[in-house]
């Protein structure tokens, strides 16, 4: 199979995984990590540690959550109001964000096998969620900026450029690679 773009001699799943975790970042570009009331911060930090959490999608959650609240100095008080303003879209995100990189897999095997009568209404199923992850994430991301100073909110945007680049960099490892896959096989 021939490609005619910038992804060019790349692997369909290759393709598949970058685009998987460039969705991922940007439909998780606004989570934030915090302490729960009642756990000292050595317990929580072994609970929520990216090696204590099987799945790729919270994994990456608990990464961007702990950066965000180092990087932007969060206090108590503003941590536990985002937290709580955050937590009721984490659900939603990360069945959306996994639902979307599913229907991107069946897209790549219909790509791959040519079955040019499916390839329409996957392009529509993903076009569909992809604007759904992205008004959650505004409204998510209109409450955050509620809860943060001015100065949070300009180092917000860089933070949300680095948290890119870190996943992108985690993602070419080969051992997250084959999580992901397997991940993915469970749910089959």
């Amino acid at each position: 199979m021939c490609y005619n773009t910038w992804y060019e001699g790349l692997t369909i799943m290759k393709f598949i995984l970058y685009l998987t975790v460039l969705l991922f970042t940007v439909s998780l570009s606004v989570t934030a990590y915090a302490k729960p009331k009642v756990k000292d911060n050595a317990t929580l930090r072994q609970e929520t540690s990216p090696q204590a959490v099987e799945d790729p999608y919270r994994k990456l959650q608990v990464i961007q959550r702990q950066k965000m609240a180092e990087a932007l100095g969060l206090d108590k008080h503003q941590t536990e109001r985002i937290m709580s303003s955050l937590d009721k879209y984490d659900n939603i995100v990360s069945e959306l964000a996994h639902s979307i990189s599913k229907d991107m897999a069946d897209l790549a095997e219909a790509i791959k096998f040519k079955k040019d009568d499916i390839i329409q209404g996957l392009i529509d199923k993903i076009e569909l969620k992809e604007s759904e992850l992205k008004a959650i994430k505004q409204k998510e991301y209109d409450e955050l900026k509620q809860h943060l100073t001015l100065q949070q909110k300009a180092k917000y945007i860089f933070l949300k450029i680095d948290i890119r680049k870190d996943i992108a960099d985690m993602f070419d490892d080969e051992k997250v690679k084959d999580k992901i896959r397997q991940y993915h096989q469970k749910d089959q």
